[in-house]
């Protein structure tokens, strides 16, 4: 019958102007895609090159860098920092505890109290502290940091430096 087939022939010329009407939005997806990509390739690249640029300056002023997940009770220290402790990475227990670990004695007290002032955002962290190294050598650490608050002004994580003030 002619009429069923002119039907069949105008929905199969339908289907094929929705495939092609859905490939050409797929293109269009798949440029957009490309793009994104190499806009994202280019961001990490220029990460890639500050964090060089950074690493290379905190390495010439001897600095270390430490970040307190203080939710999950996790610190991060860069290789500076085990350095400026007189601790190896595989020592060090990477909770809050490890770091007053370290402190020396005398000093602990202020130390907490730096810490918790900072923690109830009452002062910016910014003080100067003694640290024991495993071979009884004895550096002056000065450290700066800020606290990173949630919604609800709550402390959940802090990162900051420390650098050695010994000789100054």
């Amino acid at each position: 019958d002619i009429t069923d087939r002119k039907k069949a022939e105008e929905t199969i010329k339908y289907q094929y102007q929705q495939i092609d009407f859905k490939n050409q939005e797929l293109q269009a997806a798949n440029e957009e895609l490309r793009q994104t990509n190499e806009v994202l390739s280019s961001t990490m690249e220029r990460l890639r090159e500050s964090e060089q640029r950074l690493s290379l300056a905190m390495q010439s002023a001897k600095m270390g860098i430490w970040d307190w997940d203080i939710v999950n009770d996790q610190l991060v220290w860069d290789e500076q920092m085990y350095e400026l402790y007189g601790v190896k990475m595989k020592d060090f227990g990477h909770a809050y505890e490890a770091w007053e670990a370290a402190v020396h004695p005398d000093d602990l007290a202020q130390a907490r109290t730096d810490s918790a002032l900072a923690l109830e955002g009452k002062a910016d962290y910014n003080t100067q502290f003694r640290v024991c190294h495993q071979n009884d050598e004895i550096k002056h650490i000065r450290g700066f940091g800020k606290v990173i608050f949630d919604d609800d002004q709550k402390p959940v994580r802090m990162i900051g430096i420390n650098w050695d003030v010994t000789h100054e």
